[in-house]
């Protein structure tokens, strides 16, 4: 996997088999997930997430979501509130289907 989460071809050029996953945007209070991709390339928000502990194989508790859109997450860096536009960009699977 890159920086991003986007797998790389091994030497046959194959990719590695994608487990199903979901947005961020779209996770429950008291989810526990796992970050698997994150779909923007730039790099501000990049080294923004990554800052705030959130990158591909990252644990992730869902603490608050809000009406609005803000949803808030525990990571190793600490709780980290992040807007309905930039938690879709983070695709995530459920911390126990990751551990499978």
């Amino acid at each position: 996997m890159d920086p991003h989460g986007d797998p790389i071809a091994d030497a046959d050029l194959e990719l590695p088999e994608a487990g199903e996953t979901s947005r961020l945007s779209t996770a429950d209070e008291g989810d526990r997930v796992v970050v698997r991709r994150i779909r923007h390339q730039g790099d501000e928000e990049l080294r923004y997430l990554s800052a705030a502990g959130i990158e591909p194989g990252v644990e992730l508790d869902v603490l608050e979501v809000a009406p609005f859109g803000l949803v808030t997450v525990d990571t190793p860096a600490g709780e980290q509130s992040l807007p309905e536009d930039v938690a879709s960009l983070i695709e995530t699977a459920a911390a126990t289907e990751a551990e499978a």
